[in-house]
């Protein structure tokens, strides 16, 4: 029965097609795509509220030089406004390189700069599109704040139980608001993108083509959604297990090493932190690679899926076949 909803029956095929692309293996593919999937998965900038103090006590910190040439809010909002460009900076460069990476599947030829350039312009509009959404939501989030828990503060909070049930019920609807939102994004991701470069429109246009599909074959969608939910369950828990795996092996040598180097020195006060350096690299390094075989079916799946539901966007080769780029 479940064979007959795309989101079940396209999986054996997006398996097949990412085994084929990924083995034998080759360094060069699963290196570009291991930067897809980083920039893909989203790179942030986060800057914690108390990392510079708290300067609402009258007690400043005699670590901070009263007579800088820039006051300390001054040194914040630069440091935030870099992180925030960065941030943007980052983002544009994840959303061209989800049209990329279809370029390369669909292809075969696994190159980030073939079509990078050509595909900035639908990159920035998605980019667009994606702040767009979240800054509704987080206008719809302080909206609900305002409606329901600004009484309660500004009435002073007189009844403990009064406050509990306007916090449930602020978190319960935030919670049925993330549902839209994430199928938004989902379906961005997955159906508006091929279609943007298929018909090469924009985000709005493609989602104009893409709602038609979705209403006329909603009970293969919503199976496409469940299968999708499910798929990204068991995903996520395998890589989970081969990364402490991976983590736990390679750890192993630098414990040989730093409980030698301890013997002979008697300290580890430095050579701890150069024995850190590499080993931090080398887990990053090992997570994008674990994670370069789930971006790569869940993007096969993606595209199978849609070409089933609507065979104009079928847009991967028949036959599975992918040249070498070392």
């Amino acid at each position: 029965m479940l064979d007959n909803y795309y989101g079940f029956s396209e999986v054996s095929g997006a398996v097949y097609r990412a085994k084929n692309l990924l083995w034998p293996f080759q360094w060069g593919v699963w290196l570009r795509i291991a930067i897809i999937a980083l920039f893909i998965g989203g790179c942030g900038f986060n800057i914690p509220s108390n990392s510079f103090g708290d300067f609402s006590e009258p007690d400043i910190s005699p670590m901070i030089p009263s007579d800088l040439g820039m006051d300390v809010l001054g040194i914040i909002l630069i440091i935030a406004g870099v992180a925030l460009l960065l941030g943007v900076i980052c983002m544009f460069i994840g959303a061209v390189l989800q049209f990329v990476f279809v370029d390369c599947l669909t292809s075969g030829q696994i190159k980030l700069t073939r079509t990078f350039k050509e595909r900035s312009g639908k990159g920035a509009r998605l980019l667009l599109f994606n702040i767009g959404i979240t800054l509704i939501t987080v206008l719809v989030i302080m909206v609900l704040g305002l409606i329901f828990l600004l009484p309660v503060v500004l009435g002073g909070a007189s009844s403990d139980v009064l406050m509990v049930v306007a916090m449930l019920a602020f978190l319960f609807l935030i919670m049925l608001l993330m549902i839209p939102v994430a199928l938004i994004v989902l379906f961005t991701n997955d159906f508006v993108v091929p279609v943007m470069i298929s018909d090469d429109c924009g985000v709005i246009a493609a989602w104009h083509k893409v709602i038609p599909i979705l209403k006329s074959e909603w009970k293969q969608a919503l199976g496409y959604v469940v299968a999708r939910f499910v798929l990204a369950i068991v995903a996520f828990i395998l890589m989970f297990i081969v990364l402490m795996l991976a983590i736990l092996i390679t750890a192993i040598p630098f414990v040989i090493i730093g409980v030698v180097l301890f013997m002979v020195f008697g300290t580890m006060n430095v050579m701890l932190i150069l024995l850190m350096i590499p080993f931090v690299l080398l887990v990053i390094l090992e997570s994008l690679l674990i994670n370069v075989p789930i971006v790569t079916f869940f993007r096969y799946y993606s595209l199978q899926v849609l070409g089933k539901l609507d065979a104009t966007y079928a847009l991967l080769p028949v036959e599975s076949v992918h040249e070498s780029y070392v």
